[in-house]
């Protein structure tokens, strides 16, 4: 049997958001999803699904799942010669490292954007603040915030990526973002 993949006139792109809960992530993410026509996984989404079905319970620790599951939408993606955009914690190299080893194995481009909020009174009035609706899944509060700024292990010297200050005016971080791209 042929294969089932496309020809592709470019290369396909795993886009990579990272950053703390609250940071802009998501807001980024399906910002650029809207602009470019490539399909954004987000972890909440998928975990929300997850405790929605009754699958897991919604104090379960549910990383490893929410992980495979992105590693493997964005597989899906690249067998049909198409992009993805992940919009995930990235918060240490357990969660970074598989879909590093993803771009690699499917030879896809990557593209790392780190958001990050320096103003810790933003950061800390979008968390409290904000309500998503999404289905399933819980906000959560600025001590998980804090939790997760502990946890944060900062990507190797060297690593490629973007930068993006979230305080900015989204336009502005959002051109940055598709000329990084290119």
């Amino acid at each position: 049997m042929a294969s089932m993949r496309p020809p592709r006139s470019e290369p396909s792109t795993l886009v990579l958001i990272t950053g703390l809960p609250g940071a802009g992530k998501s807001t980024l993410a399906e910002a650029l999803s809207q602009r470019s026509g490539v399909p954004v996984f987000a972890l909440d989404w998928l975990l929300g699904a997850a405790v929605q079905s009754g699958a897991c319970r919604p104090d379960a620790d549910l990383g490893e799942l929410g992980r495979q599951l992105l590693v493997m939408l964005a597989h899906r993606q690249f067998l049909l010669g198409q992009s993805a955009i992940v919009d995930a914690p990235g918060h240490e190299p357990a969660w970074r490292d598989p879909f590093l080893a993803l771009a690699a194995a499917d030879h896809v481009r990557l593209r790392i954007v780190e958001v990050r909020c320096p103003d810790e009174a933003v950061h800390r009035a979008r968390v409290t603040g904000r309500s998503r609706g999404i289905p399933g899944w819980h906000e959560f509060n600025w001590s998980h915030v804090e939790r997760m700024t502990m946890r944060w292990q900062p990507w190797p010297a060297g690593t490629e990526r973007l930068l993006v200050d979230s305080t900015g005016r989204l336009e502005d971080e959002l051109d940055r973002v598709v000329t990084y791209l290119g």
